[in-house]
């Protein structure tokens, strides 16, 4: 059990074993990541279908941006 533990060697093995099997069928490989550094380094390992970040921290990164263009303004 290594729930959220995503850099465990064991989480590791299981996600390289999953893209592994999906890859040599055909299968389009998927996976979620936090951050865009996480989501890019799977892209490079064969991953197709990723999603990244969470609405949440999308909003809120939108709002920090926003505040600071107004500030500036």
């Amino acid at each position: 059990h290594r729930f959220g533990q995503i850099d465990h060697p064991d989480v590791i093995a299981a996600m390289n074993h999953v893209r592994d099997v999906c890859l040599a069928r055909g299968m389009p490989v998927g996976i979620h990541g936090a951050t865009p550094g996480f989501c890019a380094a799977r892209v490079a390992e064969g991953y197709s279908l990723l999603t990244c970040g969470s609405d949440l921290g999308l909003f809120a990164g939108a709002a920090r941006n926003l505040l600071s263009t107004l500030r500036g303004a």
